[in-house]
């Protein structure tokens, strides 16, 4: 029995308001946002989607899932723990299990080495030591990213940006994560290379049941990825609900305006 009758994730009256000092799980520390009394629930297999503009406190409420920084007021529960209470050693146990892909996922990555020995090291570092589980799941994720056993072994400065941004997706889901929280999946990346990468969200989310938070200031994008849909303004949730009725009939101004702006940008390109 998870925490919130059933939910996997339970984001409960959550805010901040401070810049954090440079600490926290993943050692990754952009501006932070303030964000106001933020409830959410990720169901096991569910997408979430947190959706504003820049600013709107997207990647705070992430940070705060993720343990990077600890809420002022409120709760985020994660398999019926509440992260901010752990211990060190304890949230390194539960880090395999909550696994994060960023934009700054692929610049973290250490270029001179091969998919295969990055994806080691991660479940070296999730306490699978078994050499033969290791080679087992690191093929296994590889194989679900579609990257074969050529880029597998040659060095990750030599592969594309796509394959470099599959190798990061690997990275993640090599320890078999619960969890995934997602930001921008789409930012930087050209039109054709965006659908390639969603696609490939979708695929691992059907296959895997994984579930996942993701953040984007693209609402109709979301919208063809997650079940449900949270919008944020100025920190603050103004509306939510199944992403294809708010898709169809949103209710608040402001998710009017997400709407309209993301329908207008696919008209122009």
């Amino acid at each position: 029995m998870h925490s919130d009758d059933g939910a996997l994730l339970f984001v409960e009256n959550v805010s901040q308001s401070f810049r954090p000092a440079k600490s926290g799980w993943f050692g990754f520390t952009p501006e932070t946002r303030p964000i106001a009394h933020v409830s959410l629930r990720v169901a096991p297999g569910e997408v979430v989607g947190v959706v504003g503009k820049q600013a709107a406190g997207k990647n705070t409420l992430l940070r705060t899932i993720l343990g990077l920084v600890k809420p002022e007021t409120g709760r985020v529960t994660f398999l019926d723990q509440d992260i901010a209470t752990l211990t060190r050693a304890d949230k390194r146990k539960l880090r395999p299990l909550m696994r994060q892909v960023t934009p700054q996922s692929v610049a973290q990555l250490d270029v001179s080495q091969t998919p295969s020995a990055l994806l080691r090291e991660a479940l070296l570092e999730a306490q699978v030591t078994h050499s033969d589980a290791q080679e087992l799941r690191t093929k296994e994720a590889l194989r679900l990213v579609g990257l074969d056993h050529v880029v597998a072994q040659s060095d990750v400065e030599d592969l594309s940006v796509f394959q470099q941004h599959l190798v990061a997706i690997a990275h993640a889901i090599v320890t078999r994560p619960s969890l995934v929280v997602v930001q921008d999946p789409a930012q930087g990346l050209d039109v054709s290379v965006q659908a390639r990468l969603l696609d490939l969200l979708l695929k691992l989310q059907d296959e895997l049941q994984l579930s996942m938070v993701i953040s984007s200031t693209d609402i109709v994008m979301l919208g063809s990825l997650c079940d449900r849909l949270v919008v944020l303004r100025s920190g603050e949730i103004v509306e939510e609900g199944l992403a294809q009725q708010l898709l169809e009939a949103p209710q608040h101004e402001h998710t009017q305006l997400l709407v309209q702006q993301a329908r207008d940008k696919e008209q122009a390109a």
